[in-house]
């Protein structure tokens, strides 16, 4: 469904404005064809370099990286916005994108007539958006302000409104930006639910989003951009997993003036590895999957009976742990580089997103030689047929759901009336 082939994309920042006299000139004073020479002051940027891409039918790609790596960009580009510098894109059947906040729509029209601008934008017959309306405004909710101006509403319900609009469209590709943050989290669940059933139907879904839970659990895939080139491109969890551990490293490299990590102080963590069961790498485990964690340390110097902790933690905050206070298993003396492991034996933990906190206590047990900062990330993959779940109940069951499953057993009992 969609092709993308050594893209690149540039934009050309100006030190000054040229006037049309100026560009007129210089254009007369060149044979036509040519491109325009670098003015002083001016340089090329890059926002996307030989980037290449492919997504099958009722695929569901993510586009993962830190602010300024190209991805909305990309976007663009798919959606036809805006075209290659250089490369080549294809996409087939009708594209519904949702890339910026109000994009396609005017703040002095109704509700009621962005609706059919916006359905238009996206080539509905005016017939098919008036049989579609109530289901629209049902979607967005937006009944009671439909007939008022679009700049009385606020930035969550034009996003609604846009969503219910684009996911309307019976598109073959749907392109979503990072835009469904700004909506609730009841409403976030409604439009994962909603693509989930359109996926059903056969639609691709190239998302863009900064929420990395969402992305691993709703996308099979990942790319990962990073300065404008693919980082990675693979399974979701995966890149996930790569692109948290870069971005940890990455900001605690060593101070070039100190020489010193960020957050370190005797005890160094030089690197951090997650390993399942089978000893294989990995950042997306199962549930009651077994979880080790090796890290790799430098001392800088000789430490006596140091206690390392491991703490797991998520969104309800720390959720369990291993810590040589409470086991006893210390050891008497560590200097210079090694590396310690640790083996969670079947992690009981719900589909989500977690990350690893370690530290190190003193011999003293109240004294830190490494304050606690996170080493790792990993995600729980939901398993649907483990849970009894579906695609369209999924979305809807995960708010509910505690972060640790424990194992249990339901049983009833008869009891008569009189016991009552």
């Amino acid at each position: 469904m969609i092709a993308v082939e050594q893209v690149w994309k540039r934009y050309r920042r100006r030190g000054s404005y040229r006037t049309l006299r100026e560009v007129v000139t210089e254009r007369l004073s060149r044979p036509f064809g040519r491109p325009d020479p670098p003015r002083r002051g001016e340089e090329d940027f890059w926002a996307l370099r030989d980037v290449s891409l492919e997504v099958t039918r009722g695929e569901a790609v993510g586009i993962v990286g830190p602010n300024g790596s190209g991805k909305t960009t990309l976007l663009k580009l798919l959606a036809g916005i805006s075209l290659p510098t250089r490369g080549r894109i294809a996409v087939r059947g009708r594209i519904a994108s949702l890339i910026e906040l109000g994009a396609g729509f005017h703040p002095e029209l109704t509700g009621r007539e962005n609706v059919f601008l916006n359905g238009a934008i996206l080539g509905l017959p005016r017939a098919e958006i008036r049989r579609r309306l109530d289901e629209i405004v049902a979607f967005a909710e937006v009944g009671p302000f439909l007939d008022l101006p679009l700049k009385r509403y606020s930035s969550g319900m034009v996003v609604r409104l846009g969503f219910a609009v684009a996911a309307s469209a019976d598109a073959q590709v749907l392109l979503m930006d990072e835009v469904l943050s700004v909506g609730d989290a009841r409403f976030q669940q409604r439009c994962l639910g909603r693509m989930r059933e359109l996926r059903q139907k056969g639609a691709t879904v190239v998302l863009v989003s900064h929420s990395l839970p969402t992305v691993g659990l709703f996308c099979e895939r990942a790319l990962w951009l990073q300065r404008g080139g693919v980082a990675a491109c693979g399974p979701a969890g995966e890149v996930i997993g790569a692109y948290q551990r870069e971005a940890l490293w990455t900001e605690r490299r060593p101070d070039e003036k100190s020489g010193r990590a960020q957050g370190g102080d005797l005890l160094v963590v030089e690197g951090v590895r997650l390993l399942n069961g089978a000893g294989e790498e990995t950042q997306q485990f199962l549930y009651r999957e077994d979880l080790q964690v090796r890290l790799a340390y430098t001392c800088r110097e000789r430490l006596m009976r140091p206690a390392f902790t491991l703490t797991v933690r998520g969104g309800e905050g720390r959720i369990f742990q291993a810590s040589m206070l409470l086991d006893g298993s210390r050891p008497d003396c560590l200097e210079g580089p090694g590396e310690v492991e640790c083996a969670f034996r079947g992690i009981p933990l719900a589909p989500g997103s977690y990350h690893v906190v370690a530290s190190v206590r003193a011999a003293d047990g109240v004294g830190y030689l490494m304050f606690p900062q996170v080493v790792g990330y990993f995600t729980v993959a939901a398993d649907l047929l483990n849970y009894g779940w579906t695609a369209e109940t999924a979305p809807a069951c995960l708010p509910e759901v505690a972060p640790v499953i424990v194992s249990h057993e339901w049983r009833f009992h008869a009891r008569s009336r009189a016991s009552i």
